[in-house]
C-alpha cells in the first residue's frame, strides 16, 4: 500500500516522499508549516493522485503542527487516509550513513530520513536494523556505561530479536 512520509521540521520544512507498495521512494516535496493552505493542498493532492491510505509523521520538532493540518486536511477534503506518529529516533543517523547511500544513491539526504521513517510503519524490524544501536535513544542512563559494553550488549539484544522475528 503506498504511502506518505513526512519527517517535520521548521527550518528546512516538511520533507515529505511519497512510497510505493514496495516502500521506494517515488516523488518527494517539502512544504511549510508557515503555509498552511499549501500544505492541506500538498497533502490532498498527493492522496488524491496517489491513492494514499496512509500517512506517517515523524515525532520529532514540528510533528504537533504537522499533525493538525494532516488531520485537518484529511477532514477538510474528506480524504480516505489516516496517519500515524512514529519514532523518528535515529533517522537523521541513517539518512548520513552509508547504507543510506548505497541504499538511495541519487536521493537528497533530507529526503532519506522521510523514507525510514515511512518505512517504520510496514516493517520496522527491517528498518531499525540499519541503525547503530547506540542511536537509538536506550535511556537515560547510556551514558553512564563504557561504550563498548553498551554497543556490545545492544547488538546482542537486537541480534536476538531479529533472529526471533526474522527480517526479509
Amino acid at each position: 500500500v503506498p504511502l506518505l512520509a513526512m519527517d517535520p521540521g521548521f527550518r528546512a520544512g516538511i520533507k515529505c516522499v511519497m512510497l510505493d507498495e514496495n516502500l521506494m521512494p517515488r516523488i518527494k516535496f517539502v512544504v511549510n508549516l508557515n503555509d498552511p493552505t499549501k500544505l492541506r493542498d500538498s497533502v490532498r493532492t498527493v492522496c488524491q493522485k496517489y491513492s494514499i491510505k496512509k500517512i506517517v509523521i515523524g515525532n520529532g520538532v514540528g510533528s504537533r503542527e504537522t499533525e493538525l493540518e494532516v488531520a485537518a486536511a484529511i477532514k477538510e477534503h474528506s480524504l480516505d487516509a489516516e496517519y500515524a506518529i512514529v519514532s523518528e529516533t535515529g533517522a537523521s543517523v541513517y539518512s548520513a550513513s552509508a547504507i543510506a547511500a548505497e541504499e538511495f544513491p541519487t536521493l537528497d539526504i533530507l529526503y532519506r530520513g522521510a523514507v525510514s521513517i515511512g518505512r517504520r510503519v510496514q516493517d520496522p524490524i527491517s528498518e531499525l536494523v540499519k541503525i547503530p544501536v547506540k542511536s537509538l535513544g536506550v535511556g537515560n542512563y547510556q551514558h553512564d556505561i563504557r561504550e563498548k559494553l553498551l554497543v556490545r550488549e545492544l547488538e546482542a539484544v537486537a541480534q536476538s530479536c531479529v533472529a526471533f522475528v526474522g527480517v526479509n
